[in-house]
């Protein structure tokens, strides 16, 4: 296809683009996270990553943050509400600062979570 488009205009913006490893989310939710600091021209994480036992949403390995994207619908119950906060405990021993933000929070508060997010990149993991 790319080869039929040559000399046309559009065809090198096309090429850049099929170039570009794009994240792979798993919900509209973290592709709404990722718009979200993309627009403020936060750094790059990685996406639905192994970290220890656990896969986390978003992972900023040089700073050692995670950003958890929690919905209610799949973290409503009670068995969800211990596993995360084991899990909140297991990677802050392993020295990773973890953010959860809510559906809510990130659609109707962005800018709150843009800030909370932009000052733990800064800061890097909580230190006692």
């Amino acid at each position: 296809m790319l080869r039929s488009a040559q000399g046309r205009p559009g065809a090198p913006a096309l090429r850049a683009l099929l170039a570009t490893e794009l994240p792979v989310t798993r919900s509209l939710f973290e592709a709404v996270f990722l718009d979200l600091y993309r627009r403020r021209a936060l750094p790059e994480p990685a996406v639905n990553v192994r970290l220890g036992a656990h896969e986390v949403d978003f992972l900023w390995l040089d700073r050692r943050v995670v950003v958890e994207a929690d919905s209610y619908a799949f973290h409503a119950t009670r068995a969800a509400f211990e596993h995360d906060r084991r899990r909140d405990v297991e990677l802050g021993r392993l020295g990773f600062r973890v953010l959860r933000f809510t559906h809510r929070q990130v659609t109707g508060e962005p800018d709150w979570v843009a800030g909370a997010l932009a000052s733990a990149l800064r800061d890097g993991p909580w230190t006692a």
